[in-house]
């Protein structure tokens, strides 16, 4: 079995080019043009890949380079081998040239990715040859992912407070409180006495960290919590009147504009903030895409800006 697989590991990417060549162009002489080689040649290469191949590729009875069946079969394999090693070059090059071959990023759930969207779109463009891998990570689960080496770059709040990261501030959020004026009104009372608000259901973004006990943001201890993973359902569930939950205020001022959700105005249910930054790692190395976002991304929204 050995002696056998080192023998049909002869054939080189060569071989390959040459077959494919002569396939798409029609014929050697045609290949022979476009390769600028002899057609002894090409004709040498192509006895050669049939010897170890042990079937013929083309008819010789055909004027035109007509495949055999077995030489279709094989074309078609040519093709992908081929294929893999253009990326595997451009792998290589990726490597030598210094910039990453993937890169992983975590946007917090509170921040649109349309925000930073051309920036992305610019650098994806820039190095189509590094994987971008995005992830949606809520309250702690960004800095979880980073600390654990599972992100190199993410948008979220340092809730950890961990020293070992570098941050720039991207956004501050007003969390305001809401319900639906239905669902407030058969509630009123709860609302209005501190003492009673643990009889009102609270809607809450679910942590997507490992930690133990999780991180929450603004939660009413003894109350019952309903836990949602994306924003928009938290909104969905708040405005069918089955609890209360903060939310930023853009992404519910319309329902309030339509009186669809009312803003809980009291000194024991304040509006919150959450600032949220630009986050990475202070003792790793950093290639030429991350530095790129490092720098990009503050400068393309303004640095700084806080949304209420």
């Amino acid at each position: 079995m050995m002696i056998t697989l080192c023998y049909h590991l002869k054939m080189n990417i060569d071989q390959l080019y040459v077959f494919i060549t002569i396939v798409q162009t029609g014929s050697y002489r045609a290949a022979s043009k476009h390769l600028h080689r002899s057609q002894p040649a090409l004709t040498k290469t192509i006895q050669n890949l049939e010897t170890q191949c042990g079937f013929a590729l083309f008819n010789k009875s055909a004027y035109r380079a007509t495949l055999t069946a077995e030489g279709a079969a094989l074309y078609e394999k040519a093709k992908t081998i081929l294929q893999q090693m253009r990326h595997f070059s451009q792998y290589a090059n990726a490597i030598a040239s210094g910039y990453e071959t993937e890169v992983h990023i975590s946007i917090d759930k509170l921040y649109s990715i349309n925000r930073i969207s051309d920036v992305l779109i610019s650098l994806i463009n820039n190095y189509p040859h590094t994987a971008f891998n995005f992830y949606s990570d809520a309250l702690g689960g960004g800095m979880d992912r980073l600390q654990n080496n599972k992100a190199d770059l993410i948008i979220s709040e340092n809730l950890g407070h961990y020293q070992n990261v570098d941050a720039k501030l991207l956004v501050t959020y007003d969390m305001v409180p809401v319900a639906n004026p239905i669902y407030f009104e058969a509630n009123k009372e709860a609302f209005e006495n501190v003492d009673l608000l643990q009889q009102n259901r609270q809607i809450i973004l679910r942590d997507t960290s490992e930690q133990f006990p999780a991180y929450n943001f603004g939660v009413v201890e003894g109350t019952q919590h309903w836990s949602v993973d994306d924003l928009e359902m938290k909104k969905q569930l708040i405005c069918t009147g089955v609890g209360w939950g903060r939310t930023p205020l853009p992404t519910v001022q319309d329902e309030i504009d339509r009186g669809e959700l009312m803003i809980l105005d009291y000194p024991h249910i304040p509006t919150k903030q959450v600032p949220l930054s630009l986050i990475r790692r202070n003792d790793r190395k950093h290639g030429t895409i991350l530095a790129a976002l490092w720098e990009q991304i503050p400068e393309h929204i303004g640095v700084t800006s806080t949304i209420k």
